[in-house]
This record gives structure tokens, C-alpha cells and sequence, in this order.
């Protein structure tokens, strides 16, 4: 398969049967499965059961012409034929087993697949296969092939919405598949969000014996809390001959996603054993992995909780980054780059790497890199990416989010002021709101015990200003309306504070 030609991939398959014991074996059938979607299928493995129905698990992701090909990544899934069938065509509409959220970096992939059948029942089948779930994982799935019954229908896939920054009236998109023998007409369709009280709706039209439609919801969800939401959808049909597989769940995450990565073959010498940053100073530099939490990917550490304010004036921007590998063969090998993701879309972009594969000279000692913050860099907080790692094997220090054989990827936060000048604890201590309303409308408050005069800016990822305004003190409280329905979508920063002190409060706003 060549993927970069624009071909797609299948898997060629055959039966063969002997008449007899120590007779010769011949092909009985044989066919070639694509998958749905316009996605590529490989790395298959079938075997038969007891009533002679065959299943086949199988690797899939996006192909060439896949609609909305990020949605789908590296996941293992299975289809078969039953006994009796039309010779040479996999009959059974595919299924997924797992659904992996990344693809393969790199030319090597599954070392191991295999389909075996239950010597318990001689009907259960059991699929192992690699998948990408934040870095390279092994799956099994068990399941049985079930004849389709009358009248089954359900909601086998929400399509829609996705993790990402997400507001308060988003569409929810729905796959309902008719997997019985009869045709469905004007079916019953509902979600439940959060727990709360059922969204119940109906599909206007016929969903074909074997077909899958698409279906979006009239009632919008509110997804705008930030954090995890459970989306759980379903068809009422009275009368379901298999009510098993009415239903599906889908949580997704209200924020922005970032990348990881994965030391395939370790880290215990290899990445960043002690890292210093103006007020940041993590670990000590003993030898071993740094991977937090302890379920990501190995060698990956979310350490966003740890921050620490850099300056973007000029004469103030540039700061001495500190690290250190352990690796005694790693001097003029080991390389470290660094990224800082200014306009917050959750992609570490060229143009934000401010270390760029720089050399280590020394091991077993912290060493000096120069990371200097580009004059009227954003203001705010921002997610920053550092990655070191053994440029003499596997990986691409100028990737942010390439796995690679040894190293480390660590994130921190940054927040980018003005001028780190004397703060004024009545503002770096006060209260400070943003409530969203419809229509792009936000109310910003900043309640404090300052009594000066105030300041609002609104900015742009760029830096630029786009509004200015001074403010009076109402109360115990500095209030500004701030009216975006003339901007373009996209992310934005709203800073109160005081310009004497350069003593400020910002926060992100995302207008829809």
C-alpha cells in the first residue's frame, strides 16, 4: 500500500476445504473486503466457528477519500459471513471493537493479530490486535455473529459533537442502523446529556433493512462547562427483537486537545531528568521516566499545573531554559527543542518552536538553552511543550507530536505579561469573571479592593488590540459588556487591571 499515491488497502481473503482426511486441500472461496467509508483495511485475521460462520478482525483507518478522515485513527473492528451466504463477500455490516485517537508514526506497526474461537462454546470469537489509544496499545474484543432479526434498529455511533472547545447549543449528530431484516419507517430517537431528562425526537423517513442514516438532533446540547460530558443515545422502537444494541454512549471533553507522545523503547536515561524555568525547577535528575499521569503515554508528562510568568517586552524576553539527560553517550546526540503554543488551538506550529533541536554537551548536569519570548507575544496563559530525546535512533526532535524510541516529552505553563513589574495585590489577588451569554455577548467583572482607575483591553492571538477602554470603579467592582458579535470566530484575551502597576488579570474568551 502505498498512502501516499492515493491507493487503497484491502485484505484478500480465502477458504480452503479438504473432502477428506490427508486429502488435498483446495480453494473453496475467496474474496477481497473493503471497508466502509472509503478506509483502508489491513493486517486481517478470520477464522470459523462451530455452525461454519467466519469472522474476520481487521486494522482500519482513514483512506484516501474517507469523509472526515480524522475521525477516524488507527481502531481495530471485525466483520464476517454466515454459513450459506453468497460465496466470496463478507456479509456482516463491519463493527467496531475500539476506536483508537491517533495513527502510526512511524513504518512499523502490528507485530501481532490473531482471531481465535472459544473452545468453551465454539461460537464466541476472540480478536487481538494493536490499536492507537495515546500510543501504541493492544486490544481484544469478543463477540458473536448473530443472523439479523425482524425488526432491530439502534443508534450505533454519535458522529457528532466532538472533544474540542465546544459552547452552549451544539448540534448533536447521530448514526441510527437498521440492523434487522424489515424496512423502519419514522423511528423514535432520543439522547440523554449529563444524566438529565431524555431528548426524544423521531427520523422523518425509511431506514432500508441493512441501512445506517444519519440524524441530527432539532434540540441543541450545552456543552459549555469545561470538562467531560456523557452523551448517551438510543431508538425506542416497540417491539426491538434484540434491544442489546439500542444504545450507544460517547463522552467527550469541553477544551482544547493536545497531542502526546511515546517513548517506544524508553526513557530511563534518555529525555529531561531535571527541568528549570525562571520559577519552575521539577524533578532531580535521578535516572527513570517521568510519565504523569501514570496512564499516559510512557514518557509523557502533563505537568500544565506547574506555571511561571515570562515577559514579551523587549529587554526582558529572554530567559536561560535549564535541562538535563543522563545518558553518558548522549552529549552531541541527545537534542532538545521547545514550543509554546501562543494562539492556544491546541497545535504546537512551526512558527511557535523557540528551541529548535539544539545539542546536549554535558550528562548528569543541568545545561543552559536560550528560549527567548517573541516581542508582543500573546498575552495570557499558554501550554508549553519541551522535548528531548536520542537523535541517533528513531524520532524527530522537530516534532512535537512524533512518538520516538528514547526520550521525554514534558508540558508546562506559561503566562505571557507585559512588564514584570511590582504587582498590586488588590488586583493579582481579586475576583475576576467572564460570563458568556448567546450571541457573543460577555460581562466582565473584577472585584477588588483597588480604587483606581482601571483598564480593559481585548486582544486578538496576534497581540494586537482591538479595544480599549478606562473604567470606574462601580461599588466593589470594576464592570465592562463587552459586545463580539461583529468578530470573527476564533480566541480572544480580555485583561483588566491597572497600568501604573502593570498588575493585570486576563482571560481566554471563545467567540462562536
Amino acid at each position: 500500500m502505498d498512502a501516499s499515491g492515493g491507493e487503497l488497502a484491502g485484505i484478500r481473503w480465502f477458504e480452503l476445504r479438504q473432502d477428506a482426511d490427508n486429502g488435498p486441500w483446495s480453494v473453496y472461496q475467496e474474496g477481497t473486503y473493503s471497508a466502509p467509508d472509503g478506509r483502508h483495511a489491513w493486517h486481517g485475521s478470520m477464522i470459523m466457528d462451530g455452525l461454519g460462520n467466519i469472522a474476520m478482525g481487521y486494522t482500519s483507518m482513514a483512506g484516501p477519500t474517507t469523509p472526515n478522515p480524522t475521525d477516524f485513527r488507527i481502531s481495530s473492528y471485525y466483520t464476517g459471513r454466515f454459513n450459506g451466504d453468497t460465496n466470496g463477500v463478507m456479509t456482516v455490516n463491519e463493527e467496531l471493537i475500539a476506536a483508537g485517537n491517533a495513527n502510526i508514526p512511524s513504518t512499523r506497526y502490528g507485530d501481532y493479530g490473531k482471531m481465535d474461537i472459544d473452545p468453551s462454546d465454539d461460537t464466541t470469537f476472540w480478536f487481538i490486535n494493536e490499536y492507537m489509544n495515546s500510543g501504541r496499545k493492544g486490544v481484544v474484543g469478543a463477540f458473536q455473529l448473530v443472523p439479523p432479526q425482524a425488526d432491530d434498529i439502534g443508534v450505533n455511533a454519535i458522529t457528532a459533537p466532538n472533544s474540542g472547545p465546544l459552547g452552549a447549543a451544539e448540534s448533536i449528530v447521530v448514526n441510527i442502523r437498521n440492523f434487522g431484516n424489515n424496512d423502519i419507517t419514522d423511528p423514535e430517537v432520543q439522547y440523554i446529556l449529563d444524566g438529565g431528562s431524555p431528548v426524544v425526537e423521531s427520523y422523518s423517513g425509511t431506514i432500508a433493512a441493512g441501512g445506517t442514516e444519519s440524524y441530527t438532533f432539532t434540540a441543541t446540547g450545552d456543552f459549555s462547562a469545561e470538562g467531560d460530558h456523557t452523551i448517551v443515545s438510543r431508538t425506542n422502537l416497540t417491539g426491538d427483537t434484540n434491544p442489546a444494541n439500542d444504545e450507544t454512549t460517547k463522552t467527550i471533553t469541553n477544551g482544547i486537545l493536545y497531542c502526546t507522545a511515546t517513548a517506544t523503547a524508553g526513557c530511563n536515561l534518555d529525555g529531561i531528568k531535571k527541568f528549570v524555568l525562571n520559577t519552575i525547577d521539577a524533578d532531580d535528575g535521578e535516572n527513570g521516566c517521568n510519565t504523569e499521569p501514570a496512564n499516559s503515554p510512557t514518557g509523557y508528562a502533563d505537568r500544565t499545573d506547574l506555571s511561571t510568568e515570562l515577559s514579551n517586552e523587549a529587554g526582558s524576553n529572554v530567559y536561560t531554559l535549564q535541562a538535563q539527560q543522563n545518558w553518558t553517550g548522549g552529549p552531541g546526540i541527545e537534542a532538545l527543542s521547545a514550543w509554546i503554543d501562543f494562539n492556544d488551538n491546541g497545535t504546537f506550529e512551526v512558527t511557535e518552536r523557540l528551541i529548535s533541536g539544539e545539542l546536549f554537551t554535558s550528562a548528569a548536569e543541568l545545561e543552559d538553552f536560550t528560549l527567548t519570548i517573541p516581542e508582543g507575544a500573546t498575552l495570557g496563559s499558554h501550554r508549553m511543550r519541551v522535548k528531548a530525546i536520542d537523535t541517533s535512533a528513531s524520532g524527530n526532535i522537530l516534532d512535537p507530536c512524533a512518538d520516538h524510541d528514547y526520550g521525554e516529552v514534558q508540558d508546562y505553563t506559561v503566562v505571557i505579561v507585559g512588564i514584570l513589574g511590582v504587582e498590586d495585590p488588590a488586583i493579582s489577588e481579586a475576583e475576576f469573571t467572564v460570563l458568556t451569554s448567546p450571541n457573543n455577548q460577555f460581562d466582565i467583572t473584577l472585584t477588588t479592593g483597588f480604587d483606581g482607575v482601571a483598564s480593559v483591553a481585548i486582544f486578538n492571538v496576534l497581540g494586537q488590540v482591538l479595544a480599549y477602554n478606562n473604567l470606574e470603579k462601580q461599588g466593589d467592582s470594576y464592570e465592562y459588556h463587552l459586545d463580539m458579535s461583529y468578530a470573527d470566530a476564533g480566541i480572544y484575551f480580555v485583561r483588566v487591571g491597572d497600568n501604573s502597576s502593570k498588575t493585570y488579570k486576563t482571560a481566554k474568551i471563545i467567540v462562536k
